[in-house]
């Protein structure tokens, strides 16, 4: 349930996994020396398993009639709009994983991997946000998106830096080495 904090960190872990599977399965570009994908998948296993993913409460056994959902939470674009939301963060730590591999070795074959990476990150974000401002435009009429939860607002956040990654190698400014590193770093 999209109420609770277990069972959206397990499933976001296990999509990093996942993409740090693919990673290495796909390319040959070498990430021993910054190995991303697989410390935040680590973290968020350990935060979830902190968490007691897997176990009742005491608190919700003791409830005669059990709490529901928040009834604005209970939509169906809120079925597909969170998992969208996930993939997309962990499309942007596929890209930074890249991008960090760039910046210690130049290889046009990871130039493309990340290249791609952003685009696709881009549009599952484009199309997370989408779904996002539908529901709150659905749910909590015109404006309502950007009022909601800081959330929401905060996936603009990594959007835009994806936008900019994007956008900058065009830039005859983004062609000098120090303005490549700290795009990566970024």
């Amino acid at each position: 349930a999209w109420s609770s904090r277990e069972g959206p960190l397990l499933m976001w872990a296990a999509m990093i996994a996942f993409l740090s599977w693919w990673y290495r399965q796909r390319t040959t570009a070498d990430a021993a020396g910054a190995p991303l994908l697989e410390s935040v998948t680590c973290l968020l296993f350990l935060v979830s398993i902190g968490m007691e993913p897997f176990s009742l409460s005491t608190e919700y056994m003791r409830q005669r009639v059990p709490v529901e959902m928040n009834p604005l939470l209970q939509t169906s674009l809120m079925v597909i709009h969170p998992p969208i939301i996930f993939v997309f963060y962990s499309l942007t730590l596929l890209t930074a994983q890249f991008d960090i591999c760039r910046v210690r070795n130049s290889d046009p074959v990871v130039d493309g991997y990340a290249h791609r990476a952003a685009l696709l990150a881009f549009i599952v974000g484009t199309l997370g946000i989408g779904l996002g401002g539908l529901w709150a435009f659905t749910v909590l009429d015109w404006g309502g998106y950007w009022a909601w939860d800081p959330v929401e607002t905060g996936s603009l956040l990594p959007w835009l830096v994806i936008a900019i990654r994007l956008h900058a190698p065009h830039s005859s400014l983004f062609r000098s080495i120090l303005i490549q590193r700290s795009c990566a770093a970024v």
